[in-house]
């Protein structure tokens, strides 16, 4: 991953990820989604759109956010995944833990 973007929507936030998400930073993401719920931001959007590449950490840290959020009374939507990544959750079963939506907008609305 060369970064990740963090933009507060009210009482949401997304989290953008350029380029990958992997065991080289993992961690950042980790702790992103950690101080966000320290913040009280229980509701978060990963958005994909900007990301070409998902290793088995970055699998790892999806399913700790997820369950993170849910824990705080959150919830965690995905959005912008091309097919590539979308083969990749459907492959390990992972999509179903999932709400996965096409635009941010849409995963933002559905809170």
């Amino acid at each position: 991953m060369k970064q990740l973007e963090v933009k507060k929507e009210g009482k949401a936030a997304v989290i953008n990820v350029v380029g990958e998400l992997e065991i080289g930073n993992s961690e950042q993401f980790e702790n992103t989604v950690r101080t966000l719920i320290r913040d009280n931001i229980v509701h978060l959007v990963v958005n994909f759109s900007q990301a070409n590449y998902i290793d088995s950490s970055g699998l790892g840290v999806l399913i700790g956010a997820w369950r993170a959020t849910r824990q705080a009374l959150g919830d965690l939507r995905l959005c912008g995944l091309d097919e590539n990544l979308k083969d990749v959750l459907n492959m390990t079963r992972l999509l179903g833990y999932f709400k996965v939506f096409e635009t941010e907008k849409e995963a933002l609305e559905s809170f």
